[in-house]
């Protein structure tokens, strides 16, 4: 029996790892643009920072979605393995020696989902929603003009309140700029109206950074975008005739572009930890439902497993590849399960109904 358990378990741990290679690409396939973009907004022709925050991103990714990985990586092991040893007729060979196999690999499959469970617990109630939140704040930060602001070559930069288009783009010195803007900057059009830069500034460069305190080195409510334009023209309305422009030559032109600020990083229920979502409603009938949700999938270990093994063992001799098949269906089965009890709000019924369900198809269809 020792011999047993330890070719089943040389043999899972292979097969799961398998899964996990195989569910982690799966959702990173989904997402991998996304994460590229953010990493590319925050790094910007850094490259050496581009690959931390790409490599950061997908590790904050992977352990969102860690609870849904591993159970389906577990399944997708034992089934596989319950394969393999129909296929080398192991099985056959212990239950000649009167050991009922059905009852063992349903053991073992419990003891597995049980370290599942216990495993899952806390990663999905606290460690999942912090990585989204995470996530969700790279993304917030990465928007943050004061933080990331940028002026690329040949692409127009739109402030609201003024324009900014530079030919080509040194760190922060532009070169053959062109800015249009309102005369003050602070002024936008009323709700409606039509858009207009009325004051025109070219220049052969510039140079720009942001300003965050005032003189006095308090605070300011937004930041400001300084701008130093040298060698070039001004052209704004000619106040007298109207339809006519004047235009002034000068050797340096300076200007303050306000910064829209971001909205406050403000945490949904998805970015929450359980223990925080009980703090802060515990009578919130969507923050019971996310944490019983959670639960349900914390919980799927033990529910895949025994319903894996259950049926696997009724392959009678099949082979790897139809234990692969096998446990994809039953995957669609069980997410179906969970949808369903999600949506009508009870989702800790998810997994009993599963595994009633398991118990049926075992002994009606095989």
């Amino acid at each position: 029996m020792h011999l047993f358990l330890w070719a089943f378990f040389r043999e899972f741990l292979g097969n799961f790892g398998l899964g996990i290679g195989i569910f982690s690409l799966f959702f990173f396939f989904g997402e991998s643009s996304r994460l590229l973009d953010l990493a590319l907004l925050v790094s910007g022709e850094n490259f050496q920072v581009f690959l931390g925050s790409l490599g950061n991103l997908y590790l904050k990714y992977w352990l969102t979605v860690a609870g849904f990985v591993l159970p389906m990586a577990m399944m997708l092991g034992i089934a596989l393995t319950i394969g393999r040893l129909q296929e080398d007729r192991e099985l056959l060979a212990l239950e000649s020696l009167g050991i009922n196999a059905a009852r063992q690999l349903t053991m073992v499959a419990v003891v597995l989902g049980g370290i599942g469970y216990y495993g899952l617990g806390h990663l999905v109630h606290e460690v999942s929603p912090r990585s989204r939140l995470d996530i969700k704040r790279f993304a917030y930060e990465g928007r943050d003009l004061s933080r990331n602001f940028k002026i690329e070559p040949r692409t127009w930069v739109d402030l609201q309140s003024a324009q900014i288009f530079a030919e080509e783009t040194v760190g922060n010195t532009l070169k053959n700029v062109v800015i249009y803007s309102r005369r003050n900057g602070n002024d936008a059009p009323p709700d409606g109206a039509v858009e207009e830069f009325p004051y025109k500034v070219t220049g052969s460069s510039a140079t720009y950074f942001i300003v965050e305190n005032d003189e006095s080195g308090a605070a300011l409510e937004a930041p400001l975008l300084f701008l130093k334009v040298a060698q070039g023209k001004l052209e704004y309305p000619d106040a007298s005739k109207i339809g006519h422009v004047t235009t002034c030559r000068f050797d340096s032109y300076e200007n303050y572009v306000p910064l829209k600020p971001t909205a406050a990083l403000e945490p949904g229920i998805r970015e929450t930890g359980s223990r925080q979502l009980k703090l802060n409603s515990p009578e919130d009938i969507s923050g019971r439902t996310e944490i019983g949700a959670r639960e349900a999938v914390a919980l799927s270990p033990l529910s895949l497993a025994f319903v894996c093994a259950v049926v696997c063992f009724r392959m009678s001799r099949r082979s790897k590849g139809f234990g692969f098949g096998l446990a994809l269906t039953l995957l669609a089965f069980y997410w179906i399960f969970m949808v369903a009890c999600v949506t009508i709000g009870v989702p800790w019924l998810s997994n009993p109904a599963f595994a009633i369900f398991g118990i049926i198809v075992s002994r009606f269809f095989w």
